[in-house]
């Protein structure tokens, strides 16, 4: 009850305030969220104990500073979604961008299958509301940033294969260059 007492109130008090500043609001909670999907991709990628969680004793999911690799996707899916609308409504917010490549990223480290259901979902739910064509057009480079990045990271997935961070790195790099060219 606390707990949605005290989400009513941030939601009154978010409503009465200026766009600009709900914009902001927003964008400081998407970069909280790509923090933690990039504590994610970290965990994975020099399996950081903190970070990684060994499933079936066959793979590495990223965990995060969340500690359950579930739990950071249901976070990192809803805030790429949140990013990616007003990167929609703002098309040339380079961080926005940089954001929702992060945290789709993230998504992908997490290798939860109930994340990406839930990810698509909110797509085919967000996509008619803000526009089919530019939602998928805005989703292309981060979409496909990511797709390199986790491409890069799953040598470091499986148990039997040790940590290939020097991959990773270069996946992340090239997956940013990708999202945000």
């Amino acid at each position: 009850v606390g707990t949605i007492g005290c989400l009513m109130v941030a939601l009154v008090v978010v409503r009465a305030t200026p766009v600009l500043d709900r914009e902001r609001c927003a964008d400081a909670v998407i970069w909280i969220g790509a923090a933690v999907a990039v504590t994610a991709w970290a965990g994975v990628a020099w399996r950081l104990p903190r970070f990684v969680v060994l499933v079936e004793q066959r793979v590495w999911r990223g965990s995060g500073s969340l500690t359950y690799p579930n739990a950071v996707a249901a976070l990192v899916a809803a805030l790429a979604l949140l990013a990616l609308a007003l990167l929609v409504h703002r098309p040339a917010a380079v961080h926005r961008a940089a954001a929702c490549y992060l945290l789709l990223t993230g998504l992908g480290a997490t290798l939860s299958r109930a994340g990406l259901i839930a990810f698509a979902a909110g797509l085919l739910v967000l996509a008619p509301l803000v526009g089919v064509r530019a939602t998928l057009g805005r989703l292309l480079g981060p979409g496909l940033g990511a797709l390199i990045a986790v491409a890069a990271l799953a040598p470091s997935f499986p148990v039997g294969m040790g940590a290939r961070p020097g991959l990773a790195v270069t996946g992340l790099a090239v997956g940013a260059v990708v999202a945000l060219g």
